[in-house]
């Protein structure tokens, strides 16, 4: 068991995070080639984006306008000696997610320390219905791994709710944060 905390915030159109993983740094005795004495390293991830709306704003919540924005952004994860970075560039129009994404491993990569190496070429799909978000992306490897591997999916499915502290009340409609 892995204990994990997050926290986003938007602020108007740009949105940052900080995520911290294995807060409890769990055995990784249940892995091949590892020691019960072993801990998992703490992984830190910070991303980052800037959502630009391409379509008119709605001028009440009934028009029908449709809604396209377009978000830069960017990933940052460090585990031990592991470092990555994944940039990237995602669409919303409507319901539908599309994006592209550059996945490499700055700084140290396999015990290389100061060698910049590019990993994957990312693209993603999705949907968002109410609450849920529906995602679906192929990494294509530009490392090591062309020709022993045909890529990678990774099929996701994420709530999102909205929270609020119980003594306040809630003054301000919830900023949307990008769905994926």
């Amino acid at each position: 068991l892995s204990i994990r905390r997050q926290r986003q915030m938007c602020i108007r159109d740009r949105y940052v995070g900080l995520a911290v993983a294995h807060l409890n740094r769990p055995s990784q005795n249940n892995l091949k080639g590892f020691s019960s004495a072993e801990r998992l390293p703490i992984r830190y991830t910070f991303n980052t984006g800037y959502k630009i709306r391409l379509s008119p704003k709605k001028r009440n919540v009934t028009d029908k306008v449709n809604e396209t924005y377009l978000t830069p952004n960017a990933l940052f994860k460090v585990q031990r000696d592991f470092h990555q970075m994944n940039l990237g560039l995602s669409l919303q129009h409507n319901y539908l997610l599309a994006g592209i994404y550059h996945r490499s491993h700055p700084l140290s990569s396999a015990g290389n320390t100061g060698v910049f190496s590019q990993d994957a070429a990312i693209i993603m799909l999705g949907a968002v219905v109410n609450n849920f978000t529906f995602g679906y992306s192929y990494d294509y490897h530009l490392n090591q791994l062309i020709g022993l591997s045909n890529g990678s999916h990774e099929i996701s499915l994420i709530l999102s709710w909205q929270t609020f502290p119980k003594n306040k009340p809630k003054r301000y409609a919830p900023i949307p944060c990008p769905k994926i």
